[in-house]
Parts: structure tokens; sequence; C-alpha cells
């Protein structure tokens, strides 16, 4: 397989290769990688454990007012960004197990990795949170009484989910596009999002 072009930036280590080399190889995936099945089984699992787990949190917090308290109420907001992840990023990623290539335009690629990061975001805020509202509670109860509300609460989840929009948003410009013809002749493009590491560096487009 050979790399034709990397526009916008240059890789240090040579071309990442695809799952999928040719379409035939789609008809029988266990012989190109054992770990196929265990892969598309462990995302399954994940993803009905997940749906269902987080599901039953968030109705029982809106069908029982006892359980809205401001610790329940950022807990369910960590549960939102869970099923953010498990509806709209794991089937993606999955998908890409079976596809050679998809999505000419890069769209659901860059989707994928800003709901992954944008999910992320708001799980690691919801629990800094938490901690905050606890730390007041057992450390300043009296002044806990007065701030640790529901209404600040959720001026506190406005905060957490337009801080998670905001820090997410860098994925989103960050895009390697590759061209590859493959041994069949088949003309294939990959849309790889990319980490800025040690491994890429940004070089101008001529």
């Amino acid at each position: 397989m050979e790399n034709e072009t990397c526009s916008g930036l240059m890789c240090d280590e040579e071309p990442t290769r695809i799952f999928f080399e040719t379409p035939e190889d789609m008809l029988n995936p266990l012989s190109i990688n054992p770990s196929f099945l265990p892969i598309v089984i462990t995302h399954a699992v994940i993803f009905l454990v997940g749906i269902i787990g987080n599901t039953v949190v968030i109705v029982t917090w809106a069908g029982s007012k006892p359980t809205r308290s401001p610790t329940c109420t950022f807990l369910v907001s960590l549960a939102v960004a869970d099923l953010l992840l498990l509806v709209i990023y794991v089937p993606l990623e999955t998908v890409g197990y079976f596809v050679i290539t998809w999505d000419s335009g890069g769209t659901i690629c860059k989707l994928s990795s800003y709901v992954e990061m944008l999910s992320g975001m708001a799980s690691v805020l919801n629990l800094t949170a938490v901690s905050i509202e606890r730390f007041l509670v057992i450390a300043y109860p009296i002044l806990a009484r007065r701030y640790c509300t529901v209404s600040t609460c959720r001026r506190g989840l406005c905060v957490v989910w337009g801080l998670a929009l905001a820090l997410a948003l860098p994925v989103c410009f960050t895009k390697l596009h590759i061209k590859r013809i493959e041994k069949s002749g088949f003309n294939v493009t990959n849309y790889i999002l990319l980490s800025i590491t040690k491994n890429y560096k940004l070089k101008p487009n001529y």
C-alpha cells in the first residue's frame, strides 16, 4: 500500500494501514485480525450495558423529586455525557471495522472525535463539580446551605457543558488527508483525525 499524498501535515512514520486492504477481506475479517470478533463483541456489550445503566439513572432521577439534589443532578449530567459517547461514538467506532472507506468529506470522522472529546471533558468537569460540592458540604456546611442549591447547580451545569463544548472544539481542526492506491486498483481516501504529538509536525501547503 502506497501513500500518494499527505497534504497539510507531514508524517514522520510510515503510513497507517487501514483495517481491510481489499473488499474481499471484509468477507473474512478473522483472517486479517483474530481479534476482530472480540473487539466487536466488546463494543456491543459496552453499548448495551452503558445504555441500560445510564438510562436507569436518568429515569430514576426524573421520576423522584427527593433525588434531585445538586450531587445527583451532576451525576445525571455525567450519565448524559456517557450516553452521548455510547449513542454516537461507539457505533461509529464499530463501523470502522467493517468498511474500507467512508465519509469522503470527513464530517462524520470529525463528529465522532468531537463527541469522544466532548464526553470526556464533560465527565471530568462533572466529577470536578461533584467534588467541589461535596467538599463545601463537609468542610463548610453552613456556607453550603447557601450556595449548594438546585438553582446554583443549574448554573454550574451551564458552565460545565459550555466549557466542555469549547474545550472539545480543537479536535475538529486536526485532520490528516491521505490518498492511497490499493494493490487491487481501488483508490482509497482516508481522513484521520490526529492529536498533536511528536510523531507529526506542521508544514505549509505548496
